[in-house]
């Protein structure tokens, strides 16, 4: 057992560590052990068995490391969950020019300023650093690109509790943040684990218009309109064509619904504005205007959409296009 002055060195060090990274910018954190979130290992290898990564092969490489970070780095003690809220309003379009002819393609929210990824790791490296300081050894920090279950450990390190809709659901901001983790050797206080749910509502599963939640904590990827406009290698079948609702990149209609995500809290970080990026829409004009990889690189140096690659945003254009002008045949002909 600890003793009172060990527990209280502990305790000053983690609060330290917390007023550090929201000193950075960072808009939650919690602290957890780095023991392996089973639970959450044995429904991952479920999820793989079940064919419901799709094409994203990476996924199935040591799945166990993911929910068991000791198996990589064996002197590991804590997990420092962080969040970072990424709300902005979708601007008023009250001064457009309202051109049906003009068709556009919607982006999903996280992507309309520059890539989160370089906004958050700056940080990373900094709290790291702050931690190196403090005597704690530190592994590379997780944004996303790292194997490790990330909402399982922010769940259980009390940041909010996963949704229906897969999500990590936070009580300050809702679903609208970007996720964290940095592994380290030093013991710290651990938070209590969050206790929300959705109770009975099924909003996102309902509102899904591919049906990629097939039933509640399950997302098929497969069929998801993310995954099909950005992980996704080939052609969008045709069976999802006329489902994805005119989204260009990603989907953010399971999040919209959600009564958690009721009213926005707007995010303080600069990088996040829209005139940092693409935007909340990109005209079908503008990629066909692009006439090579290099354009493409070099309009969206700094943005998300870079994941698609040129060829699959050149994809998700050509699928909306053929959509709406076959919707518009059909109402066409309709009122012959």
């Amino acid at each position: 057992m600890r003793c009172a002055a060990q527990s209280k060195i502990i305790k000053n060090l983690t609060q330290e560590i917390k007023a550090i990274a929201r000193d950075l910018g960072f808009h939650a954190v919690g602290i957890t052990s780095a023991e392996p979130v089973v639970e959450a290992g044995k429904h991952f290898n479920q999820w793989l068995s079940d064919g419901f990564s799709g094409e994203m092969s990476y996924l199935k490489k040591s799945p166990e490391i993911r929910f068991d970070p000791k198996r990589r780095f064996p002197e590991a003690k804590s997990v420092i969950a962080l969040a970072l809220n990424y709300y902005q309003d979708n601007p008023s379009s009250e001064n457009q020019k309202n051109d049906s002819e003009v068709l556009e393609g919607k982006i999903a929210r996280y992507a309309w300023g520059e890539d989160y990824h370089r906004i958050i790791e700056n940080k990373l490296e900094q709290l790291i650093q702050a931690i190196t300081e403090r005597k704690g050894r530190c592994w590379k920090g997780y944004v996303d690109h790292g194997p490790l279950l990330e909402r399982a450990f922010a769940e259980r390190a009390g940041l909010g509790f996963i949704g229906k809709n897969t999500h990590l659901i936070t009580p300050e901001f809702g679903s609208w943040v970007f996720l964290a983790e940095v592994i380290t050797d030093l013991v710290l206080e651990e938070d209590l684990p969050a206790t929300g749910q959705c109770g009975t509502c099924k909003r996102c599963i309902e509102a899904c218009p591919t049906d990629a939640l097939n039933e509640p904590y399950r997302l098929d990827a497969r069929r998801c309109i993310s995954y099909l406009t950005i992980e996704n290698k080939g052609e969008i079948p045709e069976t999802f064509t006329s489902k994805m609702e005119n989204m260009l990149f990603g989907c953010d209609i399971c999040q919209e619904v959600c009564p958690f995500n009721g009213i926005g809290v707007q995010t303080d970080v600069p990088g996040f504005s829209i005139t940092r990026g693409a935007g909340p829409s990109l005209k079908l004009d503008e990629i066909d205007a692009l006439s090579d990889n290099a354009a493409f690189k070099q309009r969206f140096s700094k943005s998300p959409l870079l994941r698609a690659k040129y060829s699959g945003l050149v994809r998700n254009a050509d699928a909306l296009r053929v959509h709406n002008k076959t919707l518009k045949d059909t109402i066409k002909n309709e009122t012959l």
